[in-house]
């Protein structure tokens, strides 16, 4: 049984779309993208669960019992956003079966429903894959539950509001004597006030980036390391958007700056039809695990 908490952090940067525009959707154009040195920041920490006491009667199995078929893993998911006052509940439901076959369904926490999308799918489809392809994830000892933290740098927001409660004057001086990680202040009409340095493809491949390493116990991050966790990420961040983007953002979080060349369009179609089909119960198949699997680990380069 684990004792102790075991933390894992992995950053991503932000883009900017040099040259190539809206051309790099259709392959063979290229596209030159930049990675700035503001990042998306995901911690994973496994936290062991609450243990309990148990009797003789429960630890001595009863042999009159019928066998399960199924061994169900239950992990209890927190993650936390400071910048957003925010805190969502997860649990994740992974079944295997006797004849090799695993399930993955992520769940809402009912005493807190509400949620974010980039994160939820973001963990169904990263649990899933990582209970498909790796023997123990996690340890798999069901003693695990994970609380995750995700945080920004300022730049990826508009920091307008906090200079002005601060009556500072927008020169990069002040900016740069802001504090790290300041809350999100929403417009007016409750709208986001983005700057366009690809936030959403930043937090996902971070948020990918830490449960795979956490997961796989991973040391370091080779290439063959970071291709998955690119590829996963590219998979998350459609399934997200619900639709496949031109991937040049999430590419640039996970390799830095160069020239890009879109992924056939084709290649998730059939995949991200198969995830709709089962949106409803957020349950994934072990078909389609698999074929998440080979996306992953055999996909082509760029």
């Amino acid at each position: 049984m684990a004792t102790t908490t075991k933390s894992t952090t992995v950053s991503a940067p932000g883009k900017i779309l040099l040259a190539g525009g809206y051309l790099v959707l259709e392959s063979p154009n290229v596209g030159v993208v930049l990675a700035v040195d503001k990042k998306f920041y995901s911690t994973v920490v496994q936290r062991p669960k609450t243990t309990t006491t148990t009797t003789k009667e429960d630890e001595e199995p009863d042999t009159k019992k019928p066998k399960v078929a199924n061994d169900t893993t239950s992990m209890e998911i927190k993650v936390h956003s400071p910048q957003f006052d925010a805190t969502w509940y997860y649990l994740a439901n992974t079944t295997r079966g006797t004849s090799g076959s695993t399930t993955t369904k992520i769940m809402a926490n009912e005493l807190n429903p509400s949620s974010n999308s980039f994160v939820e799918k973001t963990l169904r489809v990263s649990m899933a894959y990582l209970y498909a392809s790796t023997a123990t994830p996690f340890g798999s000892d069901d003693n695990i539950n994970l609380d995750i933290t995700i945080l920004a740098d300022n730049d990826f927001y508009s920091v307008t509001p906090h200079l002005q409660a601060r009556k500072w004057d927008a020169t990069p001086e002040k900016l740069a004597q802001l504090p790290k990680f300041l809350p999100c202040i929403t417009a007016d009409n409750g709208s986001l006030q983005k700057t366009g340095l690809g936030s959403s493809a930043a937090l996902v491949t971070s948020l990918v980036g830490a449960l795979v390493l956490s997961a796989t116990n991973a040391t370091q991050m080779d290439d063959a390391l970071r291709r998955r966790i690119h590829n996963l990420a590219q998979i998350c961040h459609c399934h997200a958007q619900g639709k496949v983007g031109s991937g040049f953002d999430v590419s640039s979080a996970s390799f830095g700056s160069h020239v890009y060349q879109r992924f056939p369009k084709c290649l998730l179609s059939d995949l991200l039809q198969d995830f709709d089909k089962t949106t409803s119960d957020n349950v994934m198949s072990d078909k389609t695990a698999t074929l998440l699997q080979h996306l992953v680990e055999e996909s082509p380069e760029n």
